[in-house]
Order: C-alpha cells, then sequence, then structure tokens
C-alpha cells in the first residue's frame, strides 16, 4: 500500500512541479499581452481598408498589382508615408499605360478630359503631385493613418475606373 501511495504522491508531485514551471513568467505575460494588441491593431488597420476586391481586376497588371498590395501591407504596418507613395505610383502607373504618356500633369488633365476622375479627384491628385517630393524627402512632414487611407481609397477609386 505504501509503494501505491508513494507512486500517485509522485505523480501529484511531478504534476505540481510540472505546471510551476510551465507557467508563463510576469514578462512573458506581457510581451504576450504586447503580441495580442499588436495583432488586433493590424486586423483593424487591414479592415479600415476595406473592400480589395479591385485586386482582382488589378492582377492583369502584375507590377501595379504588386505595388498596390505593398502600398496595403505598408499602411496595416504602419509604414503610412510608403503607403501613400506606393499608391500614387499606383495611379501614375496606370494613367502612363492607358495614355501613353511620362507627365504625371498631362496624365490628370488627360484622365479629367475623359471623365475618368471627378474634379475633386483631379484636385486632389494635383495635390498629391505636387507634395509627392515632401512625401519623400521631407521626414519632418508626418503622414498620419487617415491620410495614408484616404490616399489608398482614393487609389482604388481610380483603378475602378481605369481597369
Amino acid at each position: 500500500m505504501t509503494n501505491n501511495d508513494d507512486f500517485w504522491g509522485g505523480i501529484l508531485l511531478g504534476g505540481l512541479m510540472g505546471a510551476g514551471l510551465a507557467s508563463p513568467k510576469p514578462e512573458e505575460k506581457q510581451e504576450l499581452q504586447q503580441y495580442r494588441a499588436t495583432q488586433q491593431q493590424l486586423l483593424a488597420r487591414k479592415q479600415r481598408i476595406g473592400d480589395l476586391s479591385i485586386l482582382d481586376k488589378l492582377r492583369q497588371k502584375p507590377s501595379s498589382f504588386n505595388l498596390f498590395v505593398e502600398s496595403c501591407n505598408m499602411f496595416i504596418y504602419g509604414f503610412f508615408r510608403g503607403a501613400c507613395v506606393f499608391s500614387v505610383a499606383v495611379i501614375e502607373n496606370l494613367l502612363r499605360e492607358k495614355y501613353n504618356e511620362d507627365n504625371f500633369k498631362i496624365l490628370i488633365d488627360k484622365a479629367k478630359e475623359d471623365n475618368l476622375i471627378q474634379q475633386t479627384e483631379e484636385h486632389y491628385l494635383n495635390g498629391l503631385r505636387l507634395d509627392r517630393n515632401a512625401f519623400v524627402h521631407d521626414a519632418s512632414r508626418e503622414i498620419t493613418e487617415n491620410e495614408s487611407l484616404m490616399i489608398i481609397h482614393l487609389a482604388m477609386r481610380i483603378m475602378g475606373k481605369i481597369l
């Protein structure tokens, strides 16, 4: 009977020791909480982008497709400046392919003449055209999440009209 009690006592003691050793340390709990918070933030940004069905049409143009996917990923991971620059580059590339022209101002004008873009989009694209050097070279200018998202949505709207 003693052997049997020792056996079960050993099992119980071993289980308790194993549970104690396996329990996460306070710093591990904090790291796990930070990881979960980060994952929630990434998911929230992904959801803010919204419907990406435009990617189905954009697949036929691999360079623009890849550039726009990178733009969305930059936005999701908080690289708002890069998301802006890449989104504008996608619009410019698609207009360049459509009109066989290199000058972004002329591309915007032609898109407006063809009613491909509305007056507000023309105005915003011209602003982006003028600001793109500042996006790239002026590190002191902060690009917000909302500004970046607005440019991504503008790009998706214009892509939908071009494709």
